[in-house]
């Protein structure tokens, strides 16, 4: 599986406003797509490299989730 990108963008909203940011995808169209989705039309997408790695483990994320539950219960 390949690492994910970080992409850099500039884009306007349906009002018009602009905003520039950064998002973490597969590759450029599913950045664009994504983007798409939370409403922006993208102007400039440059692709900044490889994404890093997650610092937290799947074992981390259970063991959250649990906790989490636990205290959702109390």
């Amino acid at each position: 599986m390949a690492a994910d990108l970080r992409f850099a963008w500039r884009g306007v909203d349906t009002n018009g406003a602009t905003k520039r940011g950064r998002t973490i995808a597969a590759d450029a169209a599913s950045a664009r797509a994504a983007l798409r989705r939370e409403g922006w039309t993208v102007l400039e997408l440059d692709a900044l490299g490889e994404a890093p790695p997650p610092k937290t483990s799947g074992a981390d994320v259970t063991l959250f989730t649990r906790q989490l539950a636990g205290l959702l219960r109390a």
